[in-house]
């Protein structure tokens, strides 16, 4: 397996994908019922072929991802070869990235983050992994797809001269 097993509830999301999918590989309804009593360890690799399908193609269409903390904020951007990364650190109790209200007064340009102790890290490097598996990884540890609105508005708050490879 190349990902992860969806979950019970992803599975079930997805359920008419999965009907599909079984239908392409010449396997009926009946017959997986059948399948899953009398070879569950058959059923099962169709279940994790079913996964790494779903992942690959979720993961082809990623571009963008964030992962925010109270005091973090970190959008990422995957390019063909390169990952750039942008890291918001703030220190003032009064401000908060895990807040709504607090984002989109960000994004609106109504917050000076100067004034919450705000330090800017930003990075790019090559691919360690394959793009999807470096996607994976990240949203395996709390990351979660944002749009390109959301990165080009947080890149154009960082001075052009702030950059430096990411370790």
């Amino acid at each position: 397996m190349k990902y992860r097993r969806l979950h019970p509830e992803e599975l079930d999301s997805l359920r008419e994908d999965f009907v599909q999918f079984l239908a392409a590989n010449s396997l009926p309804a009946d017959d997986w019922i059948k399948l899953k009593k009398e070879m569950p360890d058959q059923a099962e690799k169709m279940i994790e072929m079913f996964s790494d399908l779903v992942w690959d193609k979720v993961l082809g269409n990623v571009k963008y991802l964030e992962t925010r903390t109270q005091k973090e904020l970190r959008v990422v951007e995957f390019e063909d070869n390169t990952i750039n990364m942008i890291v918001l650190k703030i220190t003032s109790e009064d401000m908060n990235f895990t807040s709504p209200e607090h984002i989109r007064s960000i994004s609106e340009g109504n917050v000076d983050l100067m004034s919450h102790g705000l330090e800017v890290l930003t990075g790019n490097r090559d691919y360690r992994a394959d793009k999807k598996m470096e996607v994976f990884a990240m949203m395996e540890s709390g990351s979660r797809p944002c749009k390109e609105v959301f990165w080009l508005s947080i890149k154009k708050m960082i001075p052009a001269d702030n950059s430096a490879p990411a370790s």
